[in-house]
């Protein structure tokens, strides 16, 4: 396994990538590959390549319909397990 980064608090859609701690190094405009260590188990990061707008954050680039597609489904899909995961957490037992 490749050495993985310290964590860090992150936004990601199926249209951009924003860093929540912390701005990438690089100016508006630069371009470059996103790797995205989503798990500690997974063998390798998902490496997306961005533009970055100089906001703190970065535009996914070049990105075929049907993968952005799947992205997005599966982004969604983590964000209601989040929100059903917290109404669990917060119903007494």
């Amino acid at each position: 396994y490749e050495q993985t980064p310290p964590l860090a608090g992150v936004r990601l859609t199926a249209r951009g990538f924003a860093w929540l701690d912390g701005a990438p190094q690089g100016g508006a405009g630069e371009t470059g590959v996103i790797e995205l260590h989503a798990h500690p188990l997974a063998a390798s990061p998902l490496r997306l390549p961005a533009k970055l707008t100089g906001r703190g954050g970065a535009e996914l680039l070049d990105m075929p319909p049907l993968m952005r597609d799947a992205l997005d489904k599966f982004l969604f899909r983590q964000h209601r397990r989040s929100i059903a995961e917290s109404r669990q957490a917060r119903q007494p037992g």
